[in-house]
C-alpha cells in the first residue's frame, strides 16, 4: 500500500486500501479504455511479450487461480474471525456494565468504540471478497476479442491480460492485507478493553472486602 506512510497504514488500513484499489482500477480502466498506460502494467507488459502464446495462457490461468485463491481466504478469515472478535466484544460490554462509577465505563467504552470500527472493517472487507473481481482474458468478451487474431496478436493480448491481471491481484492481496491489520487492530483494542474492565472489577470487589472488613472490625469493637 504505498503512497501512504508505514505507521499510517498500520493505523488505518482500510483508508489505505481503499485509495490503493482506486489508484488500480484507473490505471487498468484507462488501459482498457486505451488512454494510456500506467509503468508498472507497461513494464509488465514489455516482460511478457518475449514470451510464448502457450506460456503466456498458462501463466494466465494461475493469475487467476490465485486470484481464487486469495478471495477465498479473504472471505473465511475476514468473516470468521470478525464474529469471532464480535462475540468477545459483546462480553467485555457486558463486564464493563458491571462497574461501578462512570470513569470506568467510560475508559471501557473509548476502547470499545474505535475496536467495533476495526472490526466492522475488517469484516466488511472479508465480505467484499465475494463480489465479483476483475477478471482479464477469460469470458464472452475475451473470446470475441480474439476471433480471427494471428498468432502475433494474440501473443500481444496475452501478454496485455497477464499484466492487468497481475497488477489487479495486487488488489485481492491489499484488501487480504488490510482486512487481518483492521481485525489485529480491534484485537488489540479488545484487549485493551477488557483489561480496564477486569482491573475495574478487582478493584471493586477489593473495595467490597475492605468494606466488609471494617464493618465485620467495627462490629467486634463495639
Amino acid at each position: 500500500m504505498k503512497h501512504f506512510p508505514p505507521f499510517l497504514e498500520q493505523i488505518l488500513p482500510f483508508a489505505a486500501y481503499v485509495y490503493a484499489k482506486r489508484k488500480i482500477d484507473s490505471e487498468l480502466d484507462d488501459v482498457l479504455n486505451n488512454l494510456k498506460t500506467s509503468e508498472p502494467i507497461e513494464a509488465a507488459f514489455n516482460k511478457y511479450s518475449n514470451l510464448g502464446r502457450e506460456e503466456l495462457e498458462a501463466l494466465l490461468k494461475a493469475e487467476h487461480a490465485r486470484a481464487e485463491a486469495l478471495t477465498e481466504k479473504t472471505f473465511k478469515f475476514g468473516a470468521s474471525f470478525a464474529t469471532g472478535l464480535t462475540v468477545v466484544s459483546i462480553a467485555i460490554v457486558f463486564a464493563g456494565s458491571k462497574l461501578a462509577g462512570a470513569g470506568w465505563k467510560v475508559a471501557v467504552l473509548a476502547s470499545m468504540c474505535p475496536a467495533f470500527v476495526f472490526i466492522a472493517a475488517g469484516g466488511m472487507l472479508g465480505l467484499s471478497a465475494i463480489r465479483v473481481q476483475r477478471w482479464f482474458g477469460s469470458g464472452a468478451s475475451a473470446a470475441v476479442e480474439r476471433k480471427g487474431k494471428t498468432d502475433t496478436e494474440l501473443v500481444t493480448l496475452a501478454a496485455r491480460d497477464l499484466a492487468l491481471q497481475e497488477r489487479a491481484n495486487i488488489i485481492n492481496t491489499m484488501r487480504n492485507e488490510a482486512a487481518f491489520m483492521s481485525l489485529r487492530n480491534g484485537l488489540l483494542l479488545l484487549i485493551i478493553a477488557l483489561s480496564v474492565a477486569l482491573f475495574g472489577l478487582s478493584g471493586l470487589q477489593l473495595d467490597v472486602g475492605f468494606d466488609f472488613l471494617s464493618n465485620d472490625f467495627g462490629s467486634d469493637s463495639a
